[in-house]
């Protein structure tokens, strides 16, 4: 056979093409291998680094041999329940409506304290009274009234976000409320939240302010049985709370540290005003800014002259007022009226829904705070890095190479360190318990300072990593880190205070944050030691988190998935019917929807 010369020339462009990519391929390969390599090399400095550093152990906390003491002293003896709390959401759109589902489950465990402790997440309780679930139907055109934020957007990502702050919104709404239904059993001693207490503060706090200086909330003026409730009532609860938690005398906390005073002690006096800021331990720019917010307020709060002043003798009820106003909403929105968020001809936004959150939240901190109820907040997931900027002063000892720091996670600083000491840190374990104001400060050669500007409040939120099962086979595989923070109790934590000298607002201060040192924290014992008794190693995605927190999960999601289908079933029969009238199917659904039906429907056909 004659191969015609074209036909040479084709297949030698061909073979040395191939030939030319074969050789790219290799210089690739051979110039990514480098690049990996030296990676692992400057990972494994970073980890001898680590390892050479050997006060760093002294981080960690084992279960304290004083276990059952602290149960019996913190909850007293009996049988109670524990419970774990975890919520998802749905959502889909169809003809310029989205249609929103979102839901909190939970399960009980037993509590045993005696003349032993026992914990029993085995054979967990779980039921239709554990569950809640809102639906929400909502225009695409009237977003902007319930997510005013969304006028400022443009990009497609960021509507998506948007939207998404509303059902999350409505889902951790239906979590606190959950919660505070299990409370009001009042056998509930453990209450476990999916998710940090912090990581849900925070958020919900800027939201609140947000709105209350922008503009009005669906709280104010609503009637109560203890009265109207005010722009100051409003402004007092998310800013004091109920009263019982700690406000510091300093930056932006101050004036209303100046304000509880004054409702504790003084209600309806007329008091001298520097009697009073001496008293309180603030300076007279304290007072001005009180000054300014009565202002904003209207007067609301306190009447000023001659040199003093006298607080409004109404405020004595400010928290019972929001509070009963709070649940009234709530009840609203959960109840399946009308339209959950339309409440006497207006739209409850998602900054309304927050500023509920927020209330829930600190009801449910009350009420933990008053009958020791340990309520402990989990994350799987976390990149913070609060030790690692804070761990000098954390430790009290040490210093850190600037190799650790490039670490960049205190997750993963702690799982080298748990692997690599595995001889000396054993399972399970936590590190020291710590103040949650320090996630917003930086410790330096010289001296401590906000990250940004300013400080949050200490003796609030206390936080820790803990890890809890190693491997029978070799011990320095273990379970993940997690992360978990709870409430810091004054009667069992106040020990381990400390002062410490910081910068905020460019200008010195002093913090009075929770760092545990000398003295075991006996809180932290006992969170230590229910986690540890409270995960299935038989299950590898839950191993070293917990049992009920991880069934509370997989049926929250599975509710969703149900609801995806229920409100896709909705959508179809109820909107599908106006799409035909008017002749718009395929308005009536997204283009992406029609084409993944449409190649689902070919491939079982066999096309």
């Amino acid at each position: 056979m004659r191969v015609a010369s074209s036909d040479v020339l084709t297949l030698s462009i061909n073979l040395g093409f191939t030939l030319y990519l074969m050789a790219s391929s290799f210089i690739h390969t051979s110039n990514l291998s480098r690049s990996v390599r030296f990676l692992i090399e400057l990972f494994e400095d970073r980890l001898r680094s680590v390892s050479g550093q050997g006060w760093l152990k002294s981080l960690f906390r084992n279960i304290s041999y004083r276990g059952i003491e602290c149960f019996k002293e913190f909850f007293g003896c009996g049988d109670f329940r524990i419970f774990g709390v975890d919520g998802s959401i749905a959502q889909e759109e169809r003809l310029e409506m989205l249609l929103i589902y979102s839901c909190a489950v939970g399960y009980y465990g037993r509590l045993t304290v005696g003349d032993d402790v026992r914990i029993d997440v085995s054979n967990p309780e779980g039921g239709e009274d554990m569950a809640l679930a809102v639906s929400v139907p909502l225009w695409i055109e009237d977003l902007p009234f319930i997510e005013p934020r969304l006028d400022r957007y443009s990009s497609d990502l960021e509507v998506s976000r948007g939207v998404e702050s509303i059902s999350y919104a409505l889902m951790k709404l239906s979590e606190l409320t959950l919660s505070l239904k299990a409370l009001g059993r009042g056998d509930v001693k453990i209450l476990l939240f999916d998710g940090l207490i912090s990581g849900s503060y925070g958020p919900l706090l800027r939201d609140f302010r947000v709105l209350t200086s922008t503009s009005r909330c669906i709280l104010e003026g609503l009637d109560t049985v203890y009265g109207k409730v005010s722009k100051a009532d409003l402004v007092l609860a998310g800013n004091i709370g109920s009263g019982i938690f700690h406000i510091p005398r300093r930056g932006i906390y101050a004036k209303y540290a100046l304000i509880k005073y004054l409702i504790d002690n003084h209600v309806g006096e007329w008091v001298d005003v520097d009697d009073v800021i001496s008293k309180v331990g603030v300076g007279r720019r304290v007072f001005k800014e009180a000054l300014k917010l009565n202002s904003r307020l209207n007067g609301e709060v306190f009447e000023f002259k001659n040199g003093s002043l006298r607080i409004n003798d109404s405020l004595r009820d400010y928290w019972v007022r929001v509070e009963h106003a709070c649940m009234e909403v709530v009840n609203h929105i959960l109840s399946g009226v009308r339209h959950p968020l339309m409440l006497g001809g207006r739209w409850i936004t998602s900054l309304d829904i927050n500023t509920l959150n927020l209330i829930l939240l600190y009801k449910i901190l009350d009420v933990a705070l008053r009958s020791n109820i340990l309520a402990v907040g989990i994350a799987k997931d976390t990149n913070a890095t609060d030790l690692i900027r804070n761990v000098k002063l954390i430790a009290k000892s040490g210093s850190l190479t600037s190799r650790v720091f490039n670490l960049r996670s205190d997750r993963a600083l702690l799982t080298i360190l748990s692997a690599l000491n595995y001889e000396y840190v054993k399972t399970p374990w936590r590190t020291l318990e710590y103040d949650y104001c320090l996630s917003t400060v930086l410790t330096e050669d010289d001296g401590v300072k906000a990250v940004r500007k300013i400080i949050t409040r200490e003796c609030f939120l206390i936080k820790s990593y803990f890890q809890l099962r190693s491997s029978e086979l070799d011990p320095s595989v273990r379970s993940p880190v997690f992360c978990y923070d709870r409430p810091y109790y004054p009667s069992f934590d106040s020990l381990n205070v400390t002062r410490i000298e910081a910068v905020e607002e460019g200008r010195g201060t002093v913090i009075n944050p929770f760092i545990e040192g000398r003295i075991n924290s006996s809180i932290g014992d006992i969170v230590l030691h229910v986690l540890s008794l409270s995960d299935n190693p038989n299950v590898i995605e839950e191993m070293g988190h917990n049992h009920l927190l991880f069934l509370s999960d997989k049926l929250a999601k599975t509710y969703s998935r149900q609801a995806q289908a229920m409100i896709k079933g909705v959508a179809d029969m109820e909107l599908g019917s106006v799409a035909r009238r008017y002749k718009a199917y395929f308005a009536s659904r997204r283009f992406r929807d029609i084409r993944l039906e449409a190649e689902r429907l070919r491939e079982a056909k066999g096309y």
